[in-house]
């Protein structure tokens, strides 16, 4: 569920900007929720994706966020919004989708491909993309396995991956059976019940064992993508660096993922 949080910056004076926004005050407790990958909107400031967040009790009590300066400035006296981002299943730039090009099967980087170009499935052949989403997080290389970061699979842990795989840790890898109850349980945690995509448990990156956290931190680029399909509502399974994973529905794509369609 998404969080919003309106607080003025209080804490500098003069018409200078800046990329940190300062709040002094009683209530230090009042910004503890924002987290790097939070976005900060308001005068200046567009889209703002939190790098950093630094909370004290000491007296006088104060918060400082700091923001990716490509995306605006903090300005004095005006007062930001400051939203978590919604939970988002999607690959890292770079990522190579199975298609067909010209009868031949080839791995295309995500960022070129487009509308209607033929993706393979696992049960329904190749079906021509509808929707491609581009948007950008904030990876904080955090030791909690959180869904709002990005993992990694390796071909040491997956024999059929040809070139490591970078998802975000709500995006699921398409498995048999879970390798356990705790697994499972994890997974009903994560995502919020047990979902099934064609005939394969949906079993998100952060539960995965196999899996590590991507190691460098910053913000990416991050890309999803939607087939054809009647139903507004369906996902199928593809293959991307060669692993089994899921699309996503048009209907997430459109509605619920706030990504830049391209």
């Amino acid at each position: 569920m998404t969080q919003t949080v309106y607080v003025l910056n209080n804490g500098l004076s003069g018409d200078a900007s800046n990329v940190g926004f300062f709040y002094f005050g009683d209530s230090p407790n009042l910004l503890l929720g924002v987290q790097p990958g939070w976005l900060a909107d308001g005068s200046g400031v567009v889209n703002g994706v939190v790098i950093d967040v630094v909370v004290s009790y000491d007296p006088p009590h104060s918060s400082i966020i700091t923001i990716n300066p490509s995306h605006g400035l903090f300005i004095p006296g005006q007062v930001y919004r400051f939203t978590s981002p919604p939970e988002l299943t999607c690959f890292k730039e770079n990522t190579k989708i199975c298609v067909l090009q010209d009868n031949v099967e080839t791995y295309v980087p995500i960022q070129n491909m487009r509308k209607g170009d033929l993706v393979k499935t696992l049960r329904s052949g190749y079906l021509p993309v509808d929707m491609i989403g581009k948007t950008e997080i904030y990876h904080p290389v955090l030791n909690d396995r959180i869904n709002d970061q990005l993992y990694k699979c390796s071909s040491d842990k997956y024999p059929e991956i040809f070139e490591d795989l970078i998802l975000t840790g709500c995006h699921c890898i398409l498995v048999d059976d879970f390798k356990s109850e705790d697994q499972r349980n994890k997974t009903i945690k994560a995502g919020g019940k047990i979902y099934i995509t064609d005939n394969k448990y949906r079993l998100p990156a952060s539960v995965d064992s196999r899996t590590t956290v991507y190691d460098i931190s910053g913000s990416y680029t991050i890309y999803h993508l939607a087939l054809e399909n009647d139903d507004y509502y369906m996902n199928y399974g593809i293959y991307a660096n060669g692993l089994l994973v899921e699309t996503c529905s048009r209907r997430y794509l459109k509605e619920l993922s706030n990504m830049t369609l391209i």
